[in-house]
């Protein structure tokens, strides 16, 4: 896509994970070794607003939506099942919280391929059958404690709601499936995290991704870490709480 996509564009989907990863990095080193100094929980705001709008980008190319889903709920599944044996409590991890993204999404799309196609009894059982799962993923997390919660969750939800992509819409739906009209959704997202996150003002520094994401050209980037995310961030981690065990 390139400067069509946006002119002044220059990171790319894979420059993004990096900045992501970096910022998530600080956060976490923050939280167990250096807790009394905000800076690094601040720079960690941005972490997450980063990967969960590139995770509604990804939605938007995917060919194979199953193996996509798949992939995320069983990373998410073992990272619950292994915290639980090593702490004994029961903790959900950004990959859960995303895989239930990733559902609402592609549910969301039949819905809008639906309207568009004037299929409305079709488009109605299927609201009814979203706003169903979505009552049932705000009890799951009520009962397992997810980063960001239910309305973290939904943050890749609101920026997916203006892709029409490979969907026959009129062309003032079309121009609104642009970067702009994105990231005003995805901002809108944003503020149900500020609310209910339990960081206070510090949280509000998420905004700050914006700024990193209207500089997203569209482009992928490189491709052979592509998994490498679902490895980094488990390691880093097992990692950190070593260090901690040993300070």
């Amino acid at each position: 896509m390139g400067k069509k996509f946006n002119p002044i564009g220059f990171l790319s989907n894979f420059s993004l994970k990096i900045i992501a990863c970096i910022a998530m990095t600080i956060d976490h080193i923050g939280y167990l070794l250096f807790p009394n100094i905000i800076i690094f929980r601040i720079i960690g705001r941005l972490a997450f607003p980063i990967l969960a709008y590139l995770i509604a980008e990804g939605c938007k190319y995917t060919k194979n939506k199953l193996k996509r889903f798949l992939i995320m709920f069983i990373i998410g599944i073992a990272y619950l099942v292994f915290y639980y044996v090593y702490t004994k409590k029961v903790l959900g991890s950004i990959f859960m919280s995303f895989s239930f993204a990733i559902f609402f999404i592609f549910l969301l799309m039949d819905i809008k391929k639906m309207i568009v196609k004037k299929k409305y009894f079709i488009s109605i059982c299927l609201t009814i059958l979203f706003g169903c799962f979505l009552y049932f993923a705000y009890l799951l997390f009520e009962i397992v404690p997810v980063d960001y919660g239910f309305f973290g969750m939904l943050v890749p939800v609101f920026a997916s709601i203006l892709d029409f992509k490979d969907i026959d819409c009129p062309n003032i739906l079309k121009k609104m499936d642009c970067l702009v009209g994105k990231l005003i959704c995805f901002s809108i997202g944003l503020i149900f995290i500020c609310i209910n996150a339990n960081l206070g003002y510090i949280q509000l520094f998420g905004y700050c991704s914006v700024l990193f994401l209207l500089l997203y050209n569209g482009k992928a980037g490189c491709k052979k870490f592509k998994y490498g995310f679902y490895v980094y961030y488990p390691v880093h981690l097992l990692v950190l709480e070593g260090i901690n065990l040993l300070v």
